[in-house]
This record gives structure tokens, sequence and C-alpha cells, in this order.
């Protein structure tokens, strides 16, 4: 049976409204094509067609919640907190009225801004504080800080009720309208993590993107702005965007890297509903009949129109590296600019000690695969060790890969593959993991990746040209170059 055939009915866009009616329909008289806000299967006995067609029923959606603060609170009795760390998830707001083509927010929840009050959200953080011993909150908007008078009354009635909470935005904060006196709240009020969805350093790129308000000096004035009050704060980059070249790829990385902005990555992948899937589907990237499903940021499905899925892997691994150790790298630049081989004992080395010093800041990673010790075989090799709980099998397994050595059935090559190409990154020269032990599998000391020179192909070219855009911009006259030092 086909996953189509066993889905019977879909609740389009927000169904606080819906669910209701189609629940007692379901008990009753079963006829769903008198509801608003669904869709469903004809000749399912919920409609009264005589010959039922194999087109759904798609009915008119239901008008979104206007009013917020007039939805019932999360029935979270029916939790068990403790299988989620103590941590739960709040959505305080909804619709965004930027028009990101990469984002799907219009198609779900609109473009209007809609927003409970700062009462009501406090409300509920303080019910679960009180009732159920959750401190840590996942505030899911999609544009959390769009109304700053309200941001600074959310943080000042917490403050005021004295809770003790950590609040993170998973979901990133746009720059615009950030101010010293709204940052300085946001901190006090608990805020431990975010980030700005900067997406591409090219301005050409973002204006196509419908997101020329940010750029990466806006982000780096936006992230001092946090590090004056004692948060640490990243930007976000999209890898492989439509049409998106490897010199651009690695341009981006390298262009943050060099800023002193932290950044992460993210592998594009266009989501139904969004534009960039209907670009996606005008120029055959893909079809109506890809599965979105199917893709995650281990398993590319499909490249961008000018890399292919392997190649897009391996760029991301780069990236992920840089985002890592961006000190790393230009120490590695310039070490080669002085000339002569540089060995692999001295990457090595220099790599663990860059991770031991981020170790020491107690700093959350946002790329598990902070190095605990390295060292190299008479055969020309580095044996490299990862800290057992900053290795990516501390956090997700990937099991069955041919690469696996006898004994290390479960495995974490991203690790061994971001550790490969940061170790290229202060070599020049191509680098390929194999993992030797699991931390995953019983080594309570880590994981152990062999990592050696490779010609291989599509890593080879990568590596030359993420390191050819990384000598040639820290060149550039004018360009600021910040010291080698750790980290």
């Amino acid at each position: 049976m086909s996953a189509q055939a066993q889905i019977d009915v879909v609740v389009l866009g927000e169904a606080e409204a819906t669910v209701g009616p189609l629940v007692a329909e379901l008990a009753g008289a079963r006829r769903l094509d008198r509801l608003p806000g669904i869709a469903f299967r004809c000749g399912e006995g919920f409609c009264g067609c005589t010959e039922p067609g194999r087109a759904p029923h798609i009915r008119p959606r239901t008008p979104f919640a206007a009013d917020l603060d007039a939805l019932p609170q999360p029935a979270a009795d029916q939790l068990d907190f403790s299988r989620y760390d103590g941590t739960t998830t709040l959505i305080t707001s909804r619709g965004c009225p930027f028009s990101c083509t990469f984002c799907t927010v219009h198609a779900t929840v609109g473009k209007e801004f809609r927003a409970r009050s700062p009462e009501n959200v406090v409300d509920e953080i303080e019910h679960y504080v009180n009732r159920y011993g959750v401190h840590r909150f996942l505030i899911e908007d999609d544009n959390f800080t769009f109304d700053m008078d309200r941001v600074r009354s959310i943080c000042r009635i917490i403050r005021e009720r004295q809770l003790e909470v950590k609040l993170r935005l998973p979901n990133g904060i746009t720059v615009l309208k950030l101010s010293d006196e709204l940052v300085a709240d946001m901190v006090a009020a608990g805020f431990e993590s975010l980030f700005f969805g900067l997406e591409t350093t090219d301005a050409a790129r973002l204006r196509r993107m419908r997101k020329g308000f940010t750029s990466l000096p806006k982000v780096a004035a936006g992230a001092s702005l946090f590090r004056r009050h004692g948060l640490d704060v990243n930007g976000s980059l999209i890898v492989g965007l439509p049409g998106q070249t490897l010199a651009d790829m690695a341009q981006d990385s390298v262009n943050c890297a060099l800023a002193s902005v932290r950044f992460y990555t993210n592998p594009f992948y266009p989501i139904p509903g969004s534009a960039d899937y209907r670009t996606c589907l005008a120029s055959g990237l893909i079809d109506s009949l890809t599965e979105p499903a199917l893709f995650d940021q281990f398993n590319f499905a499909f490249g961008n129109g000018e890399v292919s899925p392997e190649e897009m892997y391996w760029a991301w691994s780069v990236t992920q590296a840089m985002a890592l150790w961006p000190r790393y790298f230009e120490e590695g630049s310039l070490r080669r600019e002085r000339g002569g081989e540089v060995p692999l004992a001295e990457a090595a080395g220099r790599l663990a000690a860059h991770s031991r010093a981020l170790l020491a800041t107690g700093r959350r990673m946002d790329v598990p695969a902070l190095v605990r010790d390295a060292r190299t075989t008479a055969g020309g090799a580095a044996l490299v060790r990862t800290d057992p709980g900053s290795c990516f099998c501390a956090t997700q397994r990937v099991v069955g890969d041919g690469r696996a050595a006898a004994g290390a059935p479960e495995l974490c090559l991203y690790s061994g593959d971001v550790i490969a190409a940061a170790l290229a990154g202060y070599t020049g020269v191509p680098h390929a993991a194999a993992q030797r032990t699991s931390a995953a599998a019983g080594d309570a000391e880590g994981c152990t990746f062999e990592v050696r020179r490779t010609n291989a192909e599509p890593l080879a070219s990568i590596t030359t040209v993420f390191l050819d855009r990384l000598d040639a911009t820290r060149r550039e006259p004018g360009q600021e170059v910040v010291g080698a030092s750790v980290p």
C-alpha cells in the first residue's frame, strides 16, 4: 500500500478551529465535504459523490486565528518532560511579513504578523516552571523579534516574576531594529542561544532571495551587541542555494571566518510551498514526485544545478569545519604562505590545540566534531580522537557505511569528514577519514579516525576551490586579517 493510500484526511493551515469539528464528524455522519480547512480522499465514504474520482477533495481553508490569546494552553499534562531533557517549545506569534524565497511561512501561517500578549506568553512559561519544573524553552516563532516592544515586555515580565529560565530561538532572528536596550533585556531574561538568519554574504543573491534587508556587516554589528552583554551568537548560511557554485559556497564561509562572525551552515533543500521549490520544479532539479523526506543533512537527494549531490555533501562538510575552527583555517593559510610542506603532525597537533581551547570555553558547539587528541603513525596517517561528548555519535548514529573498520559498527563518519576537511584546510592537501573506533560502540575515550591524504574526486577539487578562496580573500588589500591565535 502506498503512503498516500494510508492517509484519509489532511488539515490545511492552522488546525485549532478544524480538528474539533473533524473529530466529531468522523465519530458521526463522516460527511467531510461540509467542513472547511481539510483535504480528503474521494471514495472512502467521506463525501456524497455517486461516482468517486481519483482526485482528492480540497476544501477552502479556515481563516487564520485572529486572537491567539483565546486559544487554550497545550495539554502539558499529557507529556513526560523527562523524555525531553526538561525542555519544551513555545510559539508566541504566527506569521511573517517578509517573503524569503526558501521559507514556507506564508503557506502555513500566513503573512500577517499575529502575536500573543506578553502576559499570556509569560503565564505559559510560569505554568511550565511551577507545575512541571521545566526551565528551558525553545521559542519556535518565525519572526520573534518583529515587534520589539512586545519582546521587551516579555523579558520585563519574566524578570518581574523572577523566573529562572533559559530561552533559545531555534529559528533565529533578523538584524532589523536591534538596539542595545533590547539585547540587554533579552540576555537578562535568560536568552542563551540564538542566531541571525544571514543565508549568504552575496548582496545580489540576498536581493534575489528577497532578503536584502540583511548583510554580513549588519550581522557582525548585531553580534557585537550581544557579545557586549556576554552572549556569543551565530549567523546562519545556506550551502547550495539554486545556481550557487562551489566558489560561491566557499566565499560565504570565508567571508564570515575572516570577518570574525561565528556561523554555521545548513544545506539547501526546496521546501514544498516555498518560492524556491517552484523554481526548482521549473528548472527540472526536482519533479512533483520528489520526496522531500528522503533529504536530510546527510543524505543529499539532489544537487542545485551547479553541483551534484555528492559534491554538495563534501562542500557542506568543509563549510562545517571552517565554521568550527575559523582561526585554525586562517592560521593554516598563513602557515602555507610561509612556504614549504606543512607536516600532518603539525596540522593535527594544532587542530587538537584549537579544539581544547574551544572546549575550555564551555560554549555549545553547533558542529559535533571537537578533537581531544591526535598523533601520527609510521605509515604517514593521523589518528585523531574526538571528545566523547562533542562527536556526531553523541547526538545521532549513522549505521552501515562500508568505510567502517571491523569492531566499529556504529559510525559517526560525518565527524571524521569534518576533521579531514580541517586538516586539509591547514596543510593545503586533500585528506579523507576512516573510522577506527566508536564511542557509541563502547570506546569510552571517544571515536578514533585515521586520516590520510587523498586524490579522490570530487573531494580533491572541492578542497582546492575552498582553499583558493580562503587564501585569495585573506590577501585582498584592505581585508582585515584576524591574528592566528587560539581559538
